[in-house]
């Protein structure tokens, strides 16, 4: 049971178990709800209601922040509104449209020797007294995001027991919009894997985590984003970036649907056959999710547009006939 601190604290749990009944892992939103208990025990102690009051105040003082980290602030504070508001009349909702919705982030497509160089450093990383399994935990976890398209939280939460090592496949059971998957590895990831798995077996015996930190818990994505900038930052030093967005960890996951979109043109593969693969392993809802990236897929357009080209004159003409007068 979390520690609340303020008055709102227990419904607060009341309103966390409802979505972890439905299946909502709801972490990120748990961690806005605790900042926004410790907030309100601060400003207001005796609060019971969530008022107009404390929910100005908040989005207020979190102003300085990124439009979206904002948004992301704000959104289970509304969520918790309507939560009460079926069984307190005096609860406030904060109104749709306060903040604006995100902004969409283009995403940052790294380039095969910018992925050399990463996984490079990466694999240069040394022990560390502080975290004893991260110079064998980075250079493994990583390559995963890339080379299967999780996302971070998905690859983070992996337990021992969701990987095969055998068959390759990866039971991907903590996943966006409480979707259950299971993608298969190639097989240099698996071996990778296997490795991997062999040795922290020999440092550490049965655990849960697939990736644990010195506690043997689950590493925070604070940590992985850590990491990310550890390494990737210093590489500016030696390739410039070629585009003006910022890289990010998720990015790993939009390059992989991407490189594999090009891939596949490149190799004048049936995409049409294919593309549902790539959307059910992605964990996507629908192909309209999947179809976003196609637009970042620089081969892609000018591939079909030049065998729709070769077809052209194959196809039969179209005769069309005008009714007499």
């Amino acid at each position: 049971m979390i520690k609340w601190e303020s008055l709102l604290g227990e419904k607060m749990e009341v309103f966390l178990r409802q979505k972890w009944s439905l299946g909502y892992t709801y972490t990120s939103g748990q961690q806005t709800l605790k900042q926004f208990d410790h907030y309100v025990y601060l400003v207001e102690p005796t609060a019971t209601t969530l008022s107009k009051h404390l929910c100005d105040g908040w989005i207020q003082s979190n102003r300085h922040l990124h439009h979206n980290t904002l948004f992301k602030k704000v959104t289970p504070i509304r969520q918790l509104g309507k939560f009460l508001s079926s069984t307190e009349s005096t609860t406030y909702i904060i109104p749709s449209g306060i903040p604006t919705r995100a902004i969409k982030y283009t995403p940052y497509i790294y380039s095969i020797e910018e992925l050399r160089l990463f996984f490079k450093a990466l694999d240069d990383c040394q022990p560390s007294p502080y975290s004893p399994y991260r110079h064998i935990v980075i250079p493994v976890f990583f390559r995963l995001l890339y080379c299967c398209g999780l996302r971070s939280g998905e690859a983070r939460l992996l337990h021992t027991p969701d990987i095969n090592i055998d068959t390759g496949q990866v039971t991907i059971r903590e996943s966006k919009g409480r979707k259950q998957r299971v993608i298969v590895m190639s097989d240099d990831m698996r071996l990778l894997l296997a490795t991997y798995n062999k040795k922290m077996n020999q440092l550490i015996g049965p655990r849960i985590p697939f990736f644990p930190n010195h506690t043997g818990h689950f590493y925070s994505s604070t940590t992985i984003d850590t990491w990310f900038h550890e390494f990737w930052d210093p590489l500016h030093l030696i390739a410039l970036p070629s585009q003006n967005n910022r890289a990010r960890v998720h990015d790993f996951r939009h390059t992989y649907a991407v490189h594999r979109l090009n891939k596949w043109v490149e190799t004048e593969e049936n995409v049409n056959a294919l593309y549902p693969y790539l959307s059910e392993s992605l964990g996507h809802a629908s192909f309209y999710d999947t179809d976003y990236y196609l637009k970042m897929s620089p081969t892609f357009y000018s591939e079909y547009n030049r065998r729709m080209d070769s077809i052209k004159d194959n196809l039969p003409e179209v005769i069309t006939y005008e009714e007499d007068n």
